[in-house]
């Protein structure tokens, strides 16, 4: 297992193609060190408006990056995202606790991991997924599924950061739930914390 920064990791490979950082905030941090360390092409997904003008200036001077303005949802279509005023980190979760404070809701473009993985294989197989969605993670791998298994058996290694209490109000037995699918889906686990999971095969 290779770990980096703020309790990145992946489990080495022998070839790299496209790794997906979703939930990037407003300057990219995983994605230069997963590129660093692979060689992998990077997608940039967020929806947060006050984050864009950074990560386009990002994208343009960073070569094998692209950057895709969308919400990961679980199903594809307009959706409502919450952006703080105070806080880096929006949420289409209502019940997150960046929610609390000053920000705007406004209507952002939600995608599925499905049309999420279809729309960014033109560069190259997908080899690890990055979700950072601030507790939108329990409505997009909380149902377990046998569509939601072909889902994740589409990628080899995805890196999850869960947001339970205290930061939304879901109990961490959800978390628990969904470590368990991944195992039925033939995933190995390691964490650093025990809230960021790196589910690889």
């Amino acid at each position: 297992m290779v770990l980096g920064p703020e309790n990145f990791c992946y489990a080495p490979r022998s070839s790299w193609g496209a790794v997906i950082d979703v939930g990037v905030g407003h300057t990219p941090t995983f994605a230069p060190w997963i590129q660093r360390e692979t060689g992998a092409f990077v997608i940039l997904c967020d929806p947060t408006p006050k984050h864009m003008p950074r990560l386009r200036s990002w994208v343009k001077e960073h070569p094998r990056t692209s950057l895709l303005e969308r919400a990961v949802t679980p199903v594809t279509g307009p959706i409502t995202f919450f952006e703080s005023t105070a806080q880096e980190s929006g949420s289409i979760d209502t019940t997150h606790t960046n929610r609390g404070g000053a920000g705007r809701t406004i209507e952002v473009q939600g995608i599925s991991l499905d049309d999420l993985l279809d729309q960014t294989r033109s560069h190259g197989e997908v080899s690890l997924v990055k979700l950072d969605t601030e507790g939108a993670e329990f409505r997009i791998l909380g149902e377990p599924s046998p569509a939601l298994r072909r889902t994740l058996l589409r990628c080899p290694q995805w890196l999850v950061e869960f947001h339970p209490i205290p930061q939304t109000r879901t109990h961490f037995l959800a978390v628990l739930r969904i470590q368990q699918f991944f195992a039925e889906s033939g995933f190995r686990r390691f964490s650093p914390n025990g809230t960021d999971c790196l589910f690889y095969r």
